[in-house]
């Protein structure tokens, strides 16, 4: 995702109801995670093991923005169910989307698009993103139905909500999201059959608890083959487990960090010169080229069929495509290609 300098200057309050999310891949499978985390400038090959419940294969990621399809807010309009109502039923699964499967105490790798909330430097929120979280019903073949069903007692996993984010961020500070991943160990006494869980995002602290509230969720199962126990307890992380896991987050991100300065100075000149390359890029030639959906390199589309913002151009080519925001672009630097093409 391509996020333009002037960011900080140009974006105001309204653009805090923008924050949204959810879960696109139960069980991804990494061909170069290590790679990526070398050298992130470079494009993401992922391939889905197992998806949520009625999720579409391929997606389109501007109908998963539309809660009408798939985005589920947790705290609109008085809601009380913890699925969305195309989640709420283990029937759901598209044909060429299933469900994961998986063995007692297997860690799933969770993938859902950060929509620009990765990094807290640079993004349109400048705020921390908050936790995910998932659920567990606890057993085999039962639902969380309600919100009030979503229990501290009930999670299995928590994480910063881009603790495992491949982030690539260019010498003009701008910063492209290449993948938000969240590796879930789902629990070693889980019993054989179907489980049903739910994935969170936790936006809202709430500043008298100090507990990041619940926002956004998906809701997906596991088959579980192999008997791991009577998978009637749920397991939850042990406070001194939390720090530990906080604290190896933290030396990865730094890792991570490190790492990409090392590359932004190998690459500076070259970016330089791209750059200028596409001050004289052609409005047609941007309104025509390669996009990506919400800047997520799993939502490709062409011409028309992009969301009319354009930023970019991105170091794999193509631009990132954005919808409006009160009727205009979010952010300057782009090209608005709803209104011919004219600068934001």
């Amino acid at each position: 995702m391509h996020i333009p300098p002037a960011t900080l200057l140009t974006l105001t309050l309204p653009l805090l109801a923008t924050a949204h999310s959810w879960l696109d891949c139960v069980k991804t499978s990494r061909q170069n995670h290590a790679a990526l985390l070398q050298n992130p400038n470079q494009s993401v090959r992922d391939t889905c093991n197992g998806w949520p419940r009625n999720h579409p294969n391929p997606g389109d990621w501007l109908q998963l923005t539309l809660k009408e399809n798939f985005l589920w807010p947790l705290k609109e309009g008085g809601n009380t169910y913890a699925c969305h109502p195309g989640q709420r039923s283990s029937s759901s699964y598209l044909s060429n989307a299933p469900m994961a499967t998986a063995v007692p105490g297997e860690t799933l790798v969770l993938k859902y698009p950060a929509n620009g909330h990765a990094r807290k430097e640079g993004s349109f929120t400048n705020r921390d993103p908050g936790k995910v979280r998932v659920y567990w019903a606890g057993k085999p073949a039962t639902e969380l139905v309600k919100t009030s069903d979503l229990t501290s007692s009930r999670i299995i996993a928590e994480k910063g909500f881009s603790d495992e984010a491949i982030i690539y961020v260019k010498p003009d500070g701008s910063f492209e999201e290449k993948a938000n991943y969240f590796s879930a160990k789902l629990p070693s006494g889980m019993g054989e059959g179907r489980h049903m869980l739910v994935w969170t995002w936790a936006w809202d602290l709430n500043k008298s608890t100090g507990r990041w509230e619940d926002v956004y969720s998906t809701c997906f199962d596991v088959l579980v083959k192999g008997n791991g126990g009577s998978g009637g307890a749920v397991t939850t992380t042990k406070p001194t487990a939390t720090k530990t896991t906080t604290k190896a987050a933290a030396s990865t991100r730094k890792t991570t960090i490190r790492v990409i300065t090392k590359v932004i100075t190998h690459t500076k000149s070259k970016t330089t010169t791209t750059s200028k390359k596409a001050t004289a890029t052609s409005t047609s030639s941007v309104c025509s080229a390669q996009g990506y959906q919400g800047g997520m390199s799993q939502y490709p589309c062409t011409g028309s069929a992009c969301a009319p913002c354009r930023y970019g151009p991105r170091t794999e080519g193509g631009y990132s495509a954005f919808s409006y925001t009160d009727g205009k672009c979010p952010w300057t630097g782009g090209w608005d290609c709803g209104k011919g093409g004219v600068r934001t």
